[in-house]
């Protein structure tokens, strides 16, 4: 099994501002910097969905930070999930 290449924030950044500076065909330029070109399309449709918080170190922070929700919360959110089902059997009256 190989290991999956990672690449940097920044690297990221300089590829998709290379693709859209339009001077080279995506293919080309994915050739050039040793990548496949579907992957040089998915960094510019992460850049276009989150801007500024594209490529984060850790990907679930961006996201819960988007919805409103700090690392505290996350614990309550994981302590309600486990207990909510047991909730939908509780009688209605007692």
């Amino acid at each position: 099994m190989t290991k999956r290449q990672s690449y940097s924030r920044e690297f990221k950044l300089e590829a998709v501002r290379l693709l859209n500076e339009g001077k080279k065909k995506g293919a080309d330029l994915a050739r050039e910097l040793g990548i496949k070109r579907n992957q040089l399309y998915k960094w510019k449709e992460e850049i276009e969905v989150y801007g500024d918080d594209a490529f984060p170190r850790k990907r679930g922070q961006t996201q819960l930070k988007k919805i409103g929700v700090s690392q505290a919360g996350v614990g309550q959110l994981m302590c309600f999930s486990a207990t909510a089902p047991a909730l939908l059997y509780l009688p209605t009256s007692l």
